[in-house]
């Protein structure tokens, strides 16, 4: 009796220790979060910190038991969108780096479309679709398939949550640039679908301009 008593004690002593480190990682991570976010509203082009410095328990396991991934891809993706897009936007002619760039954005956007959080998924197809538009049109000739994705995306992020309705602006943006320049006859995949998860990339250049 007296060995099971002492192997309870050990088991409670250790499980009320792991209370406490765990309690402690909980601190981290919101304090982490919180400056970041602060961090990002005050310098939305610079990358910032995506887990605490330190965690008594591992980051990635803390994480988990936290539910904190989402938030740490969002706080990935935004600066990298406002970062790149900072750099594509007004650039007469996108070469190869630029594409890279845009490339890894289109990357780090996607896995927040996958938000269970209708707003924020919303937001990243809005995000995506942007970035395709602008590399769509890389100074000279135009790559039909990017723009396509571009207006795909759109009409996600209104699919997703109709009340985006800077999602709604874009969308009616990128329709009438159909019209007007290429007459409205580029085929949209997923339209009058749900919205799609699949993802073509811009990796290839196009033949030769944005939002």
């Amino acid at each position: 009796m007296r060995r099971g008593r002492i192997a309870l004690a050990a088991v409670l002593a250790a499980a009320a220790l792991l209370a406490v480190l765990y309690a402690q990682d909980i601190r981290a991570w919101q304090e982490t979060l919180r400056t970041s976010n602060v961090a990002y509203v005050a310098a939305p082009g610079h990358p910032v910190r995506t887990a605490p410095a330190t965690t008594f328990l591992p980051a990635g396991l803390s994480a988990d038991l936290l539910s904190v991934r989402v938030d740490r891809e969002w706080l990935k993706a935004l600066p990298h969108f406002v970062g790149v897009y900072g750099i594509v936007n007004p650039a007469d002619n996108l070469g190869p780096p630029a594409y890279t760039l845009i490339t890894g954005a289109e990357r780090d956007l996607t896995k927040v479309t996958q938000d269970s959080d209708p707003a924020g998924a919303s937001q990243a197809y809005d995000l995506l679709g942007v970035l395709y538009f602008r590399s769509a049109y890389p100074g000279s000739g135009t790559r039909p398939d990017l723009l396509e994705e571009a207006v795909a995306d759109l009409q996600n992020a209104v699919r997703v949550d109709p009340a985006n309705e800077v999602a709604k602006e874009n969308l009616e943006l990128a329709m009438r640039v159909l019209v007007a320049k290429h007459g409205g006859k580029l085929k949209i995949p997923g339209s009058g679908t749900q919205a799609t998860k699949k993802r073509r990339g811009s990796d290839a250049l196009p033949p030769g301009g944005g939002f």
